[in-house]
């Protein structure tokens, strides 16, 4: 496979990694869930990634005909864990086999049309690329929604702080990583972990600039985090 295209599945490879770790720590019944009727679920989300880079790298790349269709992918349901990640470790297959027949010539001449016009080879591994990047930050928000979700319906007055430890050590990071990032001290990180400090909007804000999820999401978790437990000391 020729150096260029190595490093573009081993990007989609690290992808297809954090979408396969989302499917695994979620309960079963979450992979089909939506945060609103006209949403995708991470179920959809990942069998239209899995078709989509069937299509534009084995398909328009390799030449090999993908099947069905993309309402397909958007239409699967009942999925579990390791079928929705044989979808993904199929794609990246297709994909690999399909690079590696990609000559040198390929990234020089057109080897096909897009919306402006011919492109190279790299056009369509380009775009799957790109493509697989996007919805990978939507199933990650998914997850994040799903497990608001969870908290709104239950009884239990859980720290926000708990789920951000858990970002946190999801992303390799530490606590005094994060208050280097958010311009805070390692206190008040802390203190946002152990739940005695609230989640105002200003720190939501900064929770969004370092970890790129929602401060709507931050804020929510606050909220019900504390009507719980006033609700507790009546």
């Amino acid at each position: 496979m020729l150096p260029a295209l190595r490093d573009l599945h081993a990007n989609l490879a690290w992808l297809h990694d954090g979408m396969k770790a989302i499917v695994r720590e979620l309960p079963p019944d979450r992979l089909d869930w939506t945060p609103a009727p006209d949403a995708n679920s991470i179920a959809r989300l990942v069998a239209h990634v899995a078709w989509s880079e069937r299509y534009w790298i084995g398909e328009v790349v390799g030449g090999a005909p993908v099947g069905g269709t993309r309402e397909d992918a958007f239409a699967v349901a009942g999925l579990d864990a390791e079928a929705l990640c044989a979808l993904l470790d199929g794609a990246l297959a297709r994909g690999g086999r399909a690079m590696a027949a990609v000559a040198p010539a390929d990234l020089e001449r057109d080897f096909t049309t897009g919306p402006d016009g011919p492109v190279t080879v790299m056009g369509p591994l380009a775009h799957a690329l790109e493509h697989t990047a996007l919805h990978a930050g939507h199933i990650e928000l998914t997850r994040d929604l799903a497990r608001a979700a969870n908290l709104h319906a239950s009884d239990l007055a859980i720290p926000p702080g708990e789920f951000l430890a858990e970002e946190i050590e999801a992303r390799g990071m530490t606590q005094p990583d994060l208050a280097q990032r958010m311009g805070r001290t390692l206190r008040f990180v802390e203190d946002i972990v152990r739940g005695g400090a609230e989640i105002t909007p200003a720190v939501a804000r900064d929770l969004k600039a370092v970890l790129g999820v929602s401060a709507g999401f931050w804020l929510r978790l606050e909220r019900d985090y504390r009507r719980t437990l006033a609700g507790a000391s009546q």
